[in-house]
């Protein structure tokens, strides 16, 4: 129905008139042209998406019935937790479609008569393309708000943007403002979200020049240009030219941990038996090894984590180092994550591969390791149930090449 999922987030909430405006329809001299007006929150790319919403029958059918169901679900549920989202949808499309699915070949029961017979079917685990045919021949696609240059872009009478009253100067016997907010800790609100694009080949996109410009492009000044009157580009206060003081605090990148090179040696006998193994950076915080090696570093604040993530339980202590190992043989990629031990707690090494065997995001990994965090341990996987993951006991007490043994066994 969508192609990102900021729109997906609004169609699931019913908020389908905050994403095109109601007055997109077709155009009445050229019904085949369809009009889309977007929000400004929306890539002109989405276009035919959304439209295929409006415009096909079929889609605004498939829309109402996916919404019904969530509401149905969601009013009878009675638990205690978040009611289990069962998404009732067919094909948005009233012409036929054309796609590309990977998947897996399953046997069912049939009862035919007084016999049991083996029927075959297929299920479709990933859409890999999807063409449909769309009611419209051609998209106009508008965009409230956007930056594109109207044709009446040369009018002196238009408002400049950021535009407003001269304000008085900042007063620079204020107190400095620090932050001990680590830059790392954005990485949290990050949505691991993948979605597909489908569109039809023979709809021509139609880019015409804006007809009506709201506003100018404000007038800059070099630097040093003139007398400042306390304000900056955008309208916001900016002082008399002058510089402002700033504090920054800097977290130094820790030490590589001593209790990972068991690890490191039990890795180096795997790669030589034939398994070559990579340990990758996924964390803006790493160090590499003198001789080979990188070694990744949980942030010094994670939100609902105390100290767990910490080499100890006080407050200024560094933070957990972990190694992550890549590695694609035979048509999948597999890896080993192995976390800094914190006193004599015993974690055991972690092998992780996607169900399909397809390569696993950095940014998958790094939100995973944040979520081992949250859940003080191997414990997060529950919540990635599209990976395999086995943790690896480690027993100082047998070796290094018992390590390395049991490694290549779940290899």
């Amino acid at each position: 129905m969508a192609t990102s999922p900021k729109a997906v987030r609004r169609l699931v909430l019913g908020q389908f008139d905050k994403i095109v405006d109601p007055s997109s329809a077709p155009l009445l001299d050229d019904p085949k042209t369809f009009f889309l007006l977007l929000f400004k929150d929306f890539d002109d790319a989405e276009g035919p998406a959304l439209a295929n919403l409006i415009a096909d029958p079929i889609a605004s059918q498939e829309y109402a019935r996916f919404r019904k169901a969530l509401t149905i679900e969601s009013a009878n549920y009675q638990g205690r937790e978040q009611p289990p989202a069962h998404i009732k949808l067919n094909l948005p499309f009233k012409n036929p479609a054309r796609l590309k699915a990977r998947g897996k070949f399953m046997p069912f029961k049939v009862l035919e008569g007084k016999k049991d017979v083996t029927k075959w079917g297929f299920l479709a685990t990933d859409i890999t393309d999807l063409q449909p045919r769309f009611c419209f021949d051609r998209l106009i696609v508008e965009r409230k708000n956007n930056a594109n240059k109207g044709q009446n872009a040369g009018d002196p009478d238009l408002a400049p943007t950021w535009g407003g009253r001269i304000r008085s100067p900042v007063e620079l016997d204020k107190p400095v403002v620090t932050s001990a907010v680590d830059p790392a800790d954005d990485l949290e609100a990050a949505c691991i979200e993948e979605s597909g694009n489908f569109n039809d080949p023979l709809v021509t996109i139609i880019k015409d020049q804006k007809l009506v410009q709201q506003y100018r492009s404000r007038a800059r000044q070099p630097r040093g240009a003139g007398e400042s009157d306390g304000t900056a580009s955008t309208g916001d206060l900016s002082g008399k030219g002058s510089t402002t003081e700033l504090d920054i605090e800097v977290a130094p990148t820790p030490e590589i941990p001593i209790t990972l090179d068991v690890f490191f040696d039990a890795l180096a006998l795997v790669v030589k038996a034939g398994y070559p193994f990579e340990t990758i950076p996924i964390s803006s915080s790493f160090r590499q090894r003198p001789d080979s090696g990188v070694v990744n570093f949980l942030p010094r604040h994670i939100r609902r984590v105390r100290s767990w993530h910490l080499t100890s339980d006080s407050a200024g202590a560094a933070p957990r180092g972990y190694v992550v190992a890549e590695l694609f043989q035979g048509s999948v990629w597999r890896y080993l994550i192995e976390i800094q031990r914190k006193g004599a707690e015993t974690l055991a090494l972690l092998y992780v591969r996607h169900y399909q065997g397809q390569r696993i995001e950095k940014r998958e990994l790094e939100q995973f390791m944040l979520s081992v965090a949250r859940e003080n341990g191997w414990g997060a996987k529950e919540y990635f149930k599209k990976w395999v993951c086995i943790p690896i006991k480690h027993r100082p007490k047998k070796g290094t090449l018992a390590f390395s043994q049991d490694i290549i066994k779940q290899l």
